[in-house]
C-alpha cells in the first residue's frame, strides 16, 4: 500500500492534471488558441503548478521507505531533517538581520523619477524614454534614462515589488555594492538588446535590470549551493520561467528582448564575479559597485532634468 505522503502527492497531481485539461480546453476552444487571451495566461499558470505537483509526486515515489528497525537509517533521517530546518532558519535569520538599504535606495530613485512623468505631460517618453531611433542616432544616454521610467502605476508597482523581493535576497547573500553593479550593467544590457533586436518604437521600465538580478542569483545558487536555503534555486528558475511565459502572453506590449538581455547580462556577471571555490571575489568588483552608485544617482538626476525641461 502506498505511503500517506505518496497518496497525498498523487491526489494533488491528478487534480492539477484535470485542471490543466480544463484550462487547455478553455484556451483552445473558448479563446480560439489566442496567446493574447487571459485563457492562455490561466493555462500557463495551471501548467506551472501541474509540473510542480508531478515533480513532488515523483520525488515522494523515489524516496526509500524508512526502516524503523534500523537505528542508523532513523538517525540519518533525523539528521537530514534537522539540517533542512537549520538551513531554512539560517536563511530567515540572514534575511531579517540585514536591512536592504541598497534596494530601498534604488526603489526611491525609480519612484521619484517616475513621479516626474506627471508634470512632464504627454511628452515624457520622447524626453527621456528609450526611443530606439533616437538612441541609434547618438542619444545613448537613453539606454539608462529609459529604465527609470514606467508606464503607469501598475507597471511601477509590479517592478517595485519584484525589485524589493529579489533585491532583498541579493543583499542578504552578496556584498552590498554588488546590487548596484549588477543592476546598472543589466539595465544597460537590457536596453542594448532592445535597441538591437526591436529597433522600432520606444521602451521604458526597470524589468530588464531586475531580471539581471534574478540571473545573477541563479548563478549564485548553482555555484554556492551550501550557502542558500533548500528550494531557492528552483524558486528562482520558476520565477524566470514565469516571466518568460508572461512575455509570450503580452509580447505586444512587453519588451522580451530587454528581459532576455538583462537576464543574460546578470547571469554573465554572476559567472565573472562568483568564484567556484568559495573564495572572496576580486576587490575590483567592490570598486565598480561604488562607481555604479555614482552612475545610477547621476542617471536619476539627469533623467529628472530631461523630464522637466521646457
Amino acid at each position: 500500500m502506498p505511503a500517506p505522503l505518496e497518496v497525498e502527492a498523487r491526489r494533488k497531481a491528478l487534480l492539477w492534471i484535470a485542471g490543466l485539461v480544463a484550462a487547455a480546453t478553455l484556451w483552445l476552444w473558448g479563446a480560439r488558441g489566442s496567446m493574447h487571451s487571459f485563457a492562455f495566461l490561466i493555462f500557463g499558470g495551471v501548467l506551472l503548478f501541474t509540473y510542480g505537483a508531478l515533480a513532488r509526486w515523483r520525488q515522494v515515489r523515489n524516496v526509500e521507505p524508512l526502516d524503523l528497525s534500523d537505528p542508523d537509517a532513523v538517525a540519518r533521517a533525523i539528521a537530514a531533517r534537522q539540517a533542512h530546518e537549520e538551513a531554512i532558519a539560517r536563511h530567515t535569520a540572514r534575511i531579517s538581520s540585514r536591512r536592504p538599504y541598497a534596494t530601498w535606495a534604488l526603489l526611491a530613485m525609480i519612484v521619484a523619477v517616475s513621479a516626474l512623468e506627471v508634470p512632464a505631460g504627454e511628452a515624457w517618453v520622447e524626453r527621456a524614454g528609450l526611443v530606439k531611433p533616437l538612441a541609434r542616432e547618438g542619444q545613448w544616454w537613453r539606454l539608462l534614462t529609459g529604465t527609470y521610467l514606467h508606464a503607469g502605476l501598475l507597471h511601477i508597482w509590479m517592478n517595485g515589488l519584484s525589485l524589493r523581493n529579489v533585491g532583498t535576497v541579493m543583499e542578504a547573500y552578496t556584498p552590498r555594492t554588488r546590487l548596484p553593479l549588477v543592476y546598472l550593467l543589466s539595465a544597460l544590457g537590457a536596453s542594448v538588446a532592445s535597441v538591437v533586436f526591436v529597433p522600432a518604437g520606444a521602451s521604458v521600465g526597470a524589468s530588464g535590470a531586475i531580471l539581471g538580478l534574478l540571473g545573477y542569483l541563479i548563478v549564485l545558487a548553482r555555484r554556492r549551493p551550501d550557502e542558500i536555503f533548500p528550494g531557492m534555486r528552483s524558486a528562482l528558475v520558476t520565477a524566470a520561467l514565469l516571466t518568460a511565459y508572461l512575455g509570450i502572453f503580452g509580447f505586444a506590449f512587453i519588451d522580451n528582448a530587454a528581459h532576455a538581455g538583462g537576464f543574460v547580462t546578470g547571469a554573465l556577471l554572476g559567472m565573472a564575479t562568483i568564484p567556484r571555490d568559495g573564495r572572496p571575489a576580486a576587490r575590483i568588483w567592490e570598486v565598480l559597485g561604488v562607481a555604479s552608485w555614482v552612475v545610477l544617482g547621476a542617471g536619476a538626476i539627469f533623467t529628472a532634468v530631461m523630464l522637466l525641461r521646457r
